[in-house]
């Protein structure tokens, strides 16, 4: 299923995968192409959940798209941002239901 916005807030675990303040280069940002997820090491939570900012930002189940683009940078590519158009890099992220047995 999609993720919830919820869901994705709190497996980034802060304003950025990596902490509070944008560092350019930790993740796919203020870039004209999209890598390989997982690609770049630095923008991991510390969850170790990969790209929750940058690279293709994604709809979430509450019908908003997260965490920013490739073309974007700063502001627009934090854990909380979100918007409720799809762009060309956009696409979607899974998540789960913990099997608790």
């Amino acid at each position: 299923r999609l993720c919830r916005v919820e869901e994705w807030v709190r497996a980034c675990g802060s304003r950025f995968p990596y902490g509070e303040t944008y560092q350019a280069g930790r993740c796919q940002t203020g870039a004209d192409a999209v890598v390989a997820a997982g690609a770049r090491p630095g923008c991991r939570s510390r969850f170790g959940v990969h790209d929750l900012s940058g690279n293709v930002s994604e709809w979430v189940e509450d019908g908003v798209v997260m965490g920013g683009d490739a073309r974007q940078s700063e502001g627009l590519v934090s854990c909380r941002a979100s918007s409720d158009q799809g762009r060309a890099l956009t696409g979607f992220r899974c998540c789960a239901d913990p099997a608790w047995d």
